[in-house]
């Protein structure tokens, strides 16, 4: 039955329109998912990959995704990087699904996964120490680094979402910046504060184009930055872990956003939903992981119970 659906939609064009629309970060994670997946299963293209999926049916796509999953754990790989890939295959197979191509869903489980089990970050002397670090080197890598890491603080910004950054997309007349969101498809306006649009004027000078945060090596010379190949994600955590080892502070870009969303809380004494519009959180339950963090919630009450404990002698007379 299967089989007999797939004739009405050429594959290849399935393909290019799954990926059609979607934001750079989504398209390129989307787009490897899909091809290391296609190399697991034998296949040479995406749209040969919609052929032998779609044309074996449930079970058997199931059972491909499956032993695709357990070649994943047994490669070392993260219970988050592991369903990011199925995400993607999952949204391939529901996109199939959409045009008619098949009547069945994927049912594969994803792994379990501790969300925010540090979110704490390098708190503020840490950060203190890194930027810091960052302005020691000198030069235009200070000057460029001393941007980066104010843009994570003062603005609470995701690696992607500083990287994917434009020079256009900042207006220092209107003390606005605009950024593209995680999972968003368009920009959303932030405002810019004083010191921050400083120190991103130091940095941008007289740019009108161009990626805002570029990689710096001998090629680009004299101070021309422009054309200059953008800094990736890869790249900023190198930098700030770097930076970080330098000073004895363990770091990363979301360890200074974590800090960053950390430090709001403790100024606005826990008031989560103005937090939230910093953080940019969808679900204001994830910010409640970072406020009970922050107080420490668990283990306030097991100090507690462990003075009332000894207090009342409840354990009194059991040996050792």
């Amino acid at each position: 039955m299967e089989e007999s659906l797939i004739p009405r939609i050429d594959p290849a064009n399935l393909v290019e329109s799954f990926f059609a629309g979607r934001n750079p970060r989504t398209l390129k994670a989307y787009n490897q998912a899909i091809r290391n997946f296609g190399q697991f299963a034998g296949v040479r293209s995406p749209s040969d990959l919609a052929k032998k999926l779609f044309g074996s049916g449930p079970g058997a796509a199931n059972h491909l995704v499956i032993e695709y999953r357990n070649r994943l754990r047994e490669m070392g790989k993260t219970p988050a990087t592991i369903n990011q890939h199925l995400a993607a295959i999952r949204s391939f197979v529901k996109f199939a699904k959409t045009l008619g191509m098949i009547p069945w869903d994927l049912t594969v489980r994803g792994e379990k996964q501790e969300t925010y089990r540090d979110t704490k970050g390098p708190g503020v002397e840490g950060f203190k120490r890194i930027l810091a670090e960052a302005v020691k080197q000198g030069g235009k890598k200070a000057i460029r680094d001393k941007a980066m890491l104010r843009v994570m603080w003062d603005l609470g910004l995701r690696n992607g979402e500083m990287t994917g950054l434009d020079v256009p997309d900042i207006d220092f007349n209107n003390d606005v910046i605009w950024i593209l969101g995680k999972g968003r498809k368009q920009k959303e306006k932030l405002t810019l504060p004083p010191e921050t649009k400083d120190v991103l004027r130091e940095w941008i000078g007289d740019r009108r184009t161009g990626a805002v945060f570029t990689n710096l090596d001998h090629r680009y010379q004299n101070g021309n930055h422009n054309g200059s190949k953008r800094l990736t994600g890869t790249g900023v955590w190198k930098i700030v872990t770097k930076l970080g080892k330098r000073c004895g502070v363990v770091a990363r870009p979301h360890g200074v956003r974590h800090a960053a969303i950390t430090f709001a809380l403790d100024i606005t004494k826990g008031d989560v939903r103005a937090v939230r519009k910093f953080s940019r959180h969808k679900n204001i339950q994830t910010l409640m992981v970072y406020d009970d963090s922050r107080e420490d919630m668990g283990g306030q009450i097991a100090r507690k119970i462990s003075e009332k404990t000894a207090e009342r002698g409840l354990f009194n007379g059991i040996p050792g």
